[in-house]
């Protein structure tokens, strides 16, 4: 065993003692975190979903199609506004569910956006950073498992420490990376949903390569062709630690944050700690 997997053994099994609950993740190449959760609503019956884990948006997110069909929602719901890629306002619905059960506890009460969500979607539900708040996740991309734990194990690598996001935007459960990028400096929200790296500015003198990309923003509301570049081979690194990468750039001038997925971390093993603010790699 060397000497990498072995820290990776001894971190997890300190830590399984202080776990409380385990979720199976379906992992995808590129980082994107997918899982099975059962859902409540108005009928009180169990309903299956699968569900994507997103650490960039505030609230649950429920398929329309998915809460009209199975959880026979009406409709009634709050009329509300969120906003959509590159500024575009989509009329969605506001509800409550009467709960969601999920790393096996039952969260009740949970506040939900019915939204029309992405075509030809793997998913029906995204699990917003509301759920995950006020805990510490174990996040293993080796073996596919999501745990929330009491403590972090000791033995990791580095640490990041984050930037919460501004109160008065309604976004204080989101989570910033502080990241250098070809040594220029960006604040990149901590987006599990993102398959890389995004850049709302341009860095002067790289050999950005464009490109026309057709889909959604990260996982959400599906949008039409957008202009983009890329820069393959690019310097990223965490400010004040030893964590580097070599990574292709997205440079997105309609996007309207910057981003970073579980790309960062290269298969690593980490600890999402949303109580002190920081994510430790092992």
């Amino acid at each position: 065993m060397n000497k990498r997997k072995a820290i990776i053994s001894i971190a997890l099994c300190l830590t399984s003692l202080a776990v409380t609950a385990q979720q199976k993740l379906s992992i995808t190449h590129e980082g994107l975190l997918f899982t099975d959760i059962m859902l409540y609503g108005a009928d009180s019956k169990a309903h299956p979903a699968r569900a994507m884990i997103s650490t960039a948006v505030e609230s649950c997110v429920i398929d329309s199609a998915f809460y009209h069909s199975t959880l026979k929602g009406n409709g009634k719901g709050k009329k509300d506004y969120v906003g959509g890629e590159f500024g575009k306002v989509i009329d969605v619905t506001k509800t409550t569910l009467d709960s969601l059960r999920f790393d096996g506890r039952a969260y009740r009460g949970v506040t939900a956006i019915v939204a029309p969500l992405i075509d030809k979607k793997p998913y029906d539900v995204v699990i917003g950073a509301s759920i995950l708040d006020g805990q510490t996740w174990l996040i293993d991309m080796r073996d596919s498992l999501m745990t929330r734990i009491e403590q972090p194990a000791k033995g990791h690598i580095a640490t990041i420490d984050c930037l919460r996001g501004n109160k008065k935007a309604g976004q204080s459960y989101l989570m910033y990376i502080p990241l250098k990028v070809q040594g220029k400096s960006f604040d990149c929200l901590f987006h599990t949903g993102a398959n890389g790296i995004a850049i709302t500015k341009k860095i002067a003198g790289q050999p950005w390569i464009p490109e026309v990309f057709e889909g959604s923003d990260g996982g959400y509301f599906h949008y039409n062709a957008r202009h983009q570049y890329r820069l393959p081979n690019a310097k990223v690194k965490v400010p004040y630690t030893k964590w580097e990468i070599t990574e292709t750039v997205k440079y997105v001038p309609m996007l309207n944050y910057n981003c970073v997925g579980n790309i960062l971390f290269g298969g690593h093993t980490y600890v999402l700690d949303y109580r002190k603010n920081r994510i430790l790699i092992y």
